[in-house]
């Protein structure tokens, strides 16, 4: 008997250790794949630095300083004030960490750094909200899934995510749409526990998450679907408690949903008025409902990937029921954001990560199903290969433009080397594809009757304060220019691009410039007679174009609003760096 329970308890040890050895090996699987994402995400990272490329990052590192003058009400709900609060915080924690280096004294020696280098402040963005939240999306993508799907399909899904383009490509910038994935990931882990009775605890943390998505962006509440469902689910099965005590749990999880909504953003509350009239303002540009699938997938994720993730969901309700609430919000968010957002590529993301995880869940399922393990292991690499294939190449040559001097910067450069100061130059701002050249003091001081027009209104005083910094700045460069910005529309907008002036050449004989800067008006139709007549009355002194030699076509193949790198395929591939084809003229007297 003693013999038995010997080999017995050997057998059972024996079986300990393969399973922890298993775990282990799944462990380090799982740490090689998100250390690959953090150098996916990390490499070309300070891109464009200290000159901001992509259009809305200056729009929060704006605002979050701008409550360094004690007015906390942005006055400005277009986007959601949570992420500048967050970023106001780090920078005192930067501004305290530098005054006890001695990297400055006083909190003008903290603007001029701004002025004179922006780039810790955008790096500090990027790095917690495009580096770490984009390589920790990855993790949750595993621990949601590995709830839903068990973890060799999470496994496989963390993976696909790791090198997924669309949203490696986006982890590189400060913006909402990484952060709102993290948080929509993360409320999903959560609402597994809601499959069978819940604790208030429960409830409490799954309105925080809501609350939370919704303050990071607005398009957070489209969660409020799968919020609801899972709620009243749980509240169905829950028959062994209390109904008074199912009541109150509902009332805590909405308790715990508008405190996180008014820590987030207090002035939807306290200054309502204005935050509706601003919501009410928003620039919706609804699509077709197919446009997001065949611009915004497809090229983000790959057509097979797509697919596989397509026949995945349909898969998946039938095999795995409880991921009906992953494929029901999918399926929702995406019609959504149709019907009430802008052909942005990136309000796709949160979706993305689901989309992986169904297609996933057909390989494993793929791989279960071949009974000749060999085979099976063979079949399903070679799909996970095919699959992952598309995304990895595009982030691999993403990444390497994002290691290339911009042509914006290029042409900085260029003029700074070439042009004499206070010489006036017209730069085309029908886009963002402008070199970002200072302005001259003396212009600077006009600047303030500009104020008052600017579409954007930030906290009190704010505006006002910063050309007084700039103006007092000891750096400040001493080749500057007088700047005059082309534009369709001269009213509204940013205060950098005024002063704005139309696109007639009338206009440039009558500010009588001496240089023109053309970017986006030499990709379309709409301003070839503008082109024409600046190339009649004009010398062109040099042109950078981001294409190779042998690039097909030397105007931009985008199809989407894209908000600084490239994102369709072949544009990518033509490239030999970011930024648009930029030529400057001399303009004959």
């Amino acid at each position: 008997c003693s013999s038995c329970c010997m080999k017995k308890d050997g057998h059972q040890g024996g079986k300990k250790i393969d399973n922890l050895l298993q775990k282990m090996k799944k462990g380090l699987y799982l740490f090689l794949i998100i250390i690959a994402a953090f150098i996916v995400r990390a490499i070309g990272i300070n891109y464009g630095l200290p000159f901001a490329y992509h259009d809305d990052e200056p729009i929060l590192v704006n605002y979050a300083l701008a409550y360094g003058m004690g007015d906390f009400n942005p006055h400005f709900f277009n986007i959601s004030p949570f992420l500048t609060y967050c970023l106001f915080f780090l920078y005192g924690i930067f501004f305290v960490v530098g005054r006890i280096f001695g990297l400055f004294h006083s909190t003008k020696d903290f603007a001029y750094l701004y002025l004179n280098n922006p780039t810790p402040f955008y790096l500090i963005g990027r790095v917690l909200f495009g580096l770490i939240c984009g390589t920790l999306s990855v993790f949750f993508l595993y621990i949601a899934g590995k709830k839903y799907f068990g973890k060799k399909v999470a496994l496989l899904a963390a993976l696909f995510l790791a090198f997924n383009f669309l949203h490696v490509r986006d982890s590189h910038y400060l913006y909402f749409d990484i952060p709102l994935t993290l948080c929509t990931l993360i409320f999903f882990w959560k609402t597994y526990s809601f499959f069978s009775p819940a604790r208030k605890i429960d409830y409490i943390a799954l309105g925080a998450l809501f609350g939370m998505a919704v303050s990071v962006k607005y398009q957070g509440v489209s969660l409020l679907l799968p919020f609801i469902v899972i709620i009243f689910y749980n509240f169905a099965i829950s028959k062994n408690t209390k109904l008074t005590d199912r009541i109150s749990f509902i009332a805590w999880s909405g308790s715990a949903c508008l405190a996180v909504i008014f820590i987030g953003n207090p002035f939807l509350f306290l200054n309502l008025k204005e935050f509706v009239n601003s919501v009410h303002d928003l620039p919706y540009m609804p699509v077709s409902p197919l446009y997001h699938l065949r611009v915004s997938l497809l090229n983000g994720c790959g057509t097979l990937m797509v697919i596989s993730g397509i026949i995945g969901m349909l898969w998946a309700l039938i095999r795995r029921n409880r991921s009906f609430i992953i494929a029901a919000y999918t399926i929702f968010y995406y019609f959504l954001i149709t019907k009430a957002a802008q052909p942005g590529e990136r309000l796709v993301l949160p979706i993305v990560p689901f989309l992986l995880l169904f297609a996933s869940f057909v390989i494993i399922e793929i791989y279960n199903a071949i009974e000749n393990r060999a085979l099976a292991v063979i079949a399903s690499s070679l799909l996970v290969m095919i699959l992952i294939y598309p995304s990895f190449i595009m982030t691999y040559q993403s990444d390497l433009l994002f290691l290339k001097e911009d042509t914006r910067t290029q042409a900085y450069r260029w003029i700074k080397e070439n042009i004499e100061p206070k010489s006036k130059i017209a730069l085309d701002a029908t886009s963002s594809g402008f070199p970002r050249l200072e302005k001259d003091k003396e212009q600077i001081k006009e600047l303030e009757s500009y104020l008052g027009s600017t579409t954007f209104r930030k906290p009190v005083k704010s505006a006002d304060a910063k050309l007084k910094f700039m103006l007092e700045n000891p750096s400040y460069p001493k080749s500057a220019y007088y700047l005059f910005y082309l534009r369709s529309v001269t009213t509204g907008g940013f205060l950098s691009i005024y002063p704005s002036i139309n696109v007639r050449y009338a206009e440039i004989e009558a500010k009588k410039i001496d240089f023109a800067v053309l970017s986006n008006m030499l990709a379309g139709v709409e301003f070839n007679d503008f082109v024409n007549e600046i190339a009649g009355h004009s010398t062109l002194l040099k042109t950078f174009s981001p294409y190779k030699e042998d690039a097909p076509n030397r105007k931009s193949l985008e199809m989407t609003s894209v908000p600084a790198a490239a994102f369709m395929e072949r544009e990518l591939f033509d490239r030999k760096s970011y930024g648009p084809c930029i030529k400057i003229y001399q303009i004959k007297k």
